[in-house]
C-alpha cells in the first residue's frame, strides 16, 4: 500500500501529492522540478502534459487517494475515535424504538445497537461488492497488460523472420533494390524499437496496477480486521468517499492498455514493375490480442478518459 502512495519521481511517500491527468502521483515539489519549459512528461507512461502558462496547477489536481491510503495505513484519522462514543436516549431512526443511540459515521443517523450492527453488516457486504468491482478491473487490466506484451514479443520474433524474407527477396532484385531494402529494414527496426518501448512502458503500468491491487487488498484487510465497529464504520465511510477516485485512477491507467490500437507489420513480397517498390511493401494491420472480454471492455470504456501516450 505504501508503494502506491509514493511519488513516481523520488519514490518517497508523496508530499503534498498531485496527480497528473494520466492519474500518476508526484510530490508538488518533484512535479515542479519535472516541468521543462511548458510541459511535463510522466515518467511512468510517457504522457506529455502541456501547460501554456508553465504552471503545474494547469495540468494537475490534488491526489485524494494518497492521503486516504496513508491514513488507512497509519490509522491516524481513526485514532481519536473512542471505543465507546457517548449515547443519547431517543427514538432510533431505523426501528423507531426508544433506545441508547449513537450516530453512524457513514449515514450520520442516530441508531440503536441492533440497527448499528445490521448497518455494519450491510457495509461489509458493500465493501465486498466494491472490492470485487475494482479488483476485477485491476485483474483484467493486469491480464491485458501481460497479453499485450506477449503479443509484442511474439511480433518481434516474427519481425526477425520478416527481415530474413526481405533480405532473401532482395537478393533476386539486388540490381534495383539496394536503397529500397535499406528503407524497409529501417522501417522494421523502427517498429521493433517502438514495440520494445511499448513493452517497457506497459510493464511500468503493470507494476502500477499491481500496486493498486496490493493497496486494495490491504485496505480491505485493514477494514475487515478492525474489531471496533465505530472505527470500521468510519473506515467504510472514507472508503466509499474515495472509491470513485480510486476507480477513476484504475480506469484511466487501464484505458491506455488498448488492444484496438495495436498494429503489426506484414511483409508482402512481389515482383514489381520498375516504377514500383522493388522489394515489396509493409503494411500495418490490427493485431489480434488474446485477452478476456472483460479486460477489453474495461479498456474500451476507460479509453475516452485516458491521455494519449506511447503505449496507446
Amino acid at each position: 500500500m505504501d508503494t502506491l502512495a509514493q511519488c513516481e519521481a523520488c519514490h518517497q511517500i508523496a508530499n503534498d501529492p498531485l496527480e497528473l491527468k494520466c492519474k500518476h502521483t508526484y510530490c508538488s515539489k518533484c512535479l515542479k522540478e519535472k516541468l521543462v519549459g511548458n510541459k511535463v512528461t510522466c515518467v511512468v507512461c510517457n504522457v506529455e502534459h502541456v501547460t501554456p502558462s508553465s504552471n503545474i496547477t494547469d495540468i494537475s489536481t490534488s491526489d485524494k487517494l494518497v492521503p486516504y491510503l496513508i491514513g488507512v495505513h497509519s490509522k491516524e484519522p481513526y485514532a481519536n475515535i473512542p471505543e465507546s462514543t457517548p449515547t443519547i436516549q431517543a427514538i432510533c431512526f431505523e426501528c423507531k424504538a426508544q433506545a441508547d443511540l449513537r450516530t453512524c459515521f457513514h449515514c450520520e443517523k442516530p441508531l440503536c445497537e441492533a440497527c448499528r450492527t445490521k448497518h455494519y453488516e450491510s457495509q461489509k457486504k458493500e465493501v465486498d461488492k466494491l472490492q470485487a468491482e475494482l479488483g476485477t478491473g485491476i485483474a483484467g487490466s493486469l491480464s491485458l497488460a501481460t497479453e499485450l506484451n506477449n503479443s509484442r514479443e511474439n511480433r518481434i520474433t516474427t519481425y526477425t523472420h520478416t527481415k530474413e524474407k526481405i533480405q532473401e527477396h532482395a537478393k533476386a532484385l539486388r540490381k534495383y533494390i539496394d536503397e529500397e531494402e535499406a528503407a524497409l529494414l529501417k522501417q522494421v527496426d523502427t517498429r521493433v524499437i517502438l514495440e520494445q518501448e511499448k513493452i517497457k512502458v506497459t510493464r511500468q503500468e503493470e507494476e502500477h496496477l499491481k500496486k493498486h491491487k496490493v493497496a486494495l487488498e490491504k485496505v480491505v484487510d485493514t477494514y475487515k480486521n478492525e474489531p471496533d465497529k465505530m472505527i470500521a464504520t468510519k473506515m467504510f465511510a472514507d472508503y466509499v468517499h474515495v472509491a470513485p477516485v480510486w476507480k477513476s485512477k484504475v480506469e484511466t491507467q487501464a484505458g491506455r492498455l488498448n488492444p484496438k490500437k495495436e498494429q503489426e507489420l506484414h511483409y508482402h513480397s512481389q515482383m514489381p514493375k520498375k516504377e514500383d517498390a522493388l522489394v515489396g511493401s509493409i503494411k500495418d494491420t490490427k493485431a489480434d490480442i488474446d485477452a478476456s472480454s472483460e479486460a477489453k471492455k474495461l479498456s474500451r470504456d476507460a479509453n475516452a478518459k485516458s491521455s494519449a501516450c506511447i503505449i496507446a
